[in-house]
């Protein structure tokens, strides 16, 4: 199991609305874009992110998201979590988004002037889309609970050909024995549906500061 622990950074345009437009609990489908940042450029991806959200809120741009940093872990790395009801609404907000660049000249030319000023700056760059698996949750916090964190752990759990299975079930019973014990415990777990090893699952759990790990 991989576990690491992250600031919660950047939010693009604001938490305020990008919570009204989730329901209670965690959201059904989370989209994770990780990007390898190139050593020694840090500062200048940190510019073009500050010069993204500027274009994003200058267009009005649909588009929610939360920057995670890394606390231990790849300190190069950055991910970025998007947040979605259903795949129904990921389709929508990929046509919204795609329309105001579309209708706006501007924006579309922020864009493209982005682009090639990333090209030096990411070693990689990939996407994977997780849905919640409600059955193997325990307590998870609401979205407002996780609004108010700054930081977020993930344990990532790869489990080997043919035995999902055999991890639920284990799972299932340790969060059995966690309600049993009054464990404070608070995870919400997703497993993966593509751009990820079969097989992959992410916990996570969110805190208001580090401090709050030692009680855990």
């Amino acid at each position: 199991m991989d576990r690491r622990v992250c600031v919660l950074g950047t939010l693009i345009l604001s938490a305020t609305a990008a919570l009204a437009q989730e329901p209670p609990g965690p959201p059904k489908v989370l989209a994770l874009a990780r990007e390898e940042i190139k050593p020694g450029r840090a500062a200048a991806h940190a510019r073009s992110v500050a010069t993204f959200i500027a274009a994003v809120g200058r267009a009005n741009a649909p588009m929610y998201r939360i920057a995670l940093t890394p606390v231990s872990g790849d300190e190069n790395a950055v991910v970025y979590v998007h947040a979605f009801g259903s795949f129904a609404d990921v389709e929508a907000a990929h046509k919204q988004f795609e329309e105001t660049v579309a209708a706006n000249a501007v924006f579309k030319a922020d864009l493209e002037r982005l682009d090639r000023e990333e090209v030096d700056q990411h070693a990689s760059q990939k996407t994977a889309y997780y849905t919640l698996r409600s059955d193997l949750s325990y307590h998870p916090h609401s979205a407002e609970q996780v609004g108010r964190s700054r930081f977020v752990t993930i344990f990532t759990t790869r489990i080997k050909p043919g035995r999902v299975p055999d991890y639920v079930d284990y799972i299932k019973a340790l969060n059995v024995a966690r309600e049993k014990a009054g464990s404070d415990a608070h995870l919400a777990v997703y497993q993966v549906f593509s751009g990820a090893a079969n097989g992959t699952f992410l916990s996570f759990t969110s805190v208001r500061s580090l401090a709050e790990i030692d009680d855990v």
